[in-house]
């Protein structure tokens, strides 16, 4: 589970990520959460993607976003203010796992139609575990960073403008370890922003 909340400033592209786990391959995509320019989410975790429809983000405004992949229950699932907006299917595997870093605003990956994030993420929590709807939301009002399953939590903004960092390195401290490419560890997200 990813939480995060969030405000886009303006839509450079027609995809900008959010988070975004993986190695710069294709096939080494750990998870991800995008916004597109009309609105839409779009979650990718190995090869499950789950797009919603349009209208759902529009820039100046914030929103708490949650996504939330079960492999166990083979789902996968949006939520956007603590309401469901969209579900699907997940394979049953694992998430490829590596040593790449946990990137906020920004990916490892180079396609035209993606450009880095433009507006704020504050409040991103990596989560070892599936969170129910009614954990979301209790979510809303603050992440507890002592909560079991928590892997690790922003606690601070970080503004994205023009020109974007290429890149915003996200770390767990103390030391992380990791285990189906998930950071373990409590702690705070230190964030490395590399030009």
């Amino acid at each position: 589970t990813v939480e995060a909340r969030f405000k886009v400033d303006g839509f450079t592209n027609q995809y900008m990520p959010l988070v975004q786990k993986g190695n710069g391959a294709v096939s080494g995509r750990s998870y991800g959460v995008w916004v597109r320019d009309d609105g839409a989410i779009l979650l990718i975790s190995g090869t499950d993607v789950l797009e919603t429809g349009a209208n759902f983000v529009q820039a100046g405004v914030w929103y708490e976003l949650a996504a939330v992949v079960d492999r166990d229950a083979g789902t996968q699932k949006l939520y956007l203010n603590g309401l469901e907006i969209d579900s699907g299917s997940a394979a049953a595997t694992d998430i490829v796992a590596h040593g790449s870093p946990l990137l906020f605003g920004n990916w490892l990956e180079s396609f035209f139609n993606v450009s880095p994030f433009q507006g704020q993420i504050e409040e991103v929590a990596v989560w070892g575990s599936t969170r129910t709807l009614p954990q979301i939301v209790a979510d809303l009002d603050g992440i507890d960073p002592a909560a079991s399953g928590l892997a690790g939590v922003t606690s601070s903004s970080i503004a994205i403008t023009a020109p974007p960092p290429s890149s915003l390195t996200i770390t767990t401290q103390p030391s992380a370890t990791t285990e189906s490419g998930v950071a373990l560890g409590k702690g705070m997200f230190h964030v490395v922003r590399e030009q």
